[in-house]
């Protein structure tokens, strides 16, 4: 793209409002998100999709995002679901 790092983070901030870090961080979220509530898989499998180096490292970083453990994300997105009749 010939865009130095500096120069396409400020045109994404200027563009959007949001750095691109705050993109990426939501759009990763997004996927953890759908991956809990609609997998069986493992909260580590999850981790290593994503990219993550351990299963610590991606519970801090969503526990930071979003308040709760992924462990927790994923019984109340089942319950609520449940309670939905999906």
């Amino acid at each position: 793209m010939c865009l130095s790092p500096k120069y396409l983070s400020a045109s994404i901030k200027s563009a959007s409002g949001r750095t691109a870090t705050e993109w990426i961080e939501r759009l990763v979220l997004i996927d953890a998100k759908s991956m809990l509530a609609s997998t069986q898989d493992s909260i580590w499998a999850i981790s290593e999709e994503l990219g993550f180096s351990s299963e610590a490292l991606f519970s801090k970083y969503f526990k930071r995002l979003t308040g709760q453990s992924p462990l927790q994300y994923r019984k109340d997105a089942r319950k609520v679901s449940r309670e939905k009749g999906e």
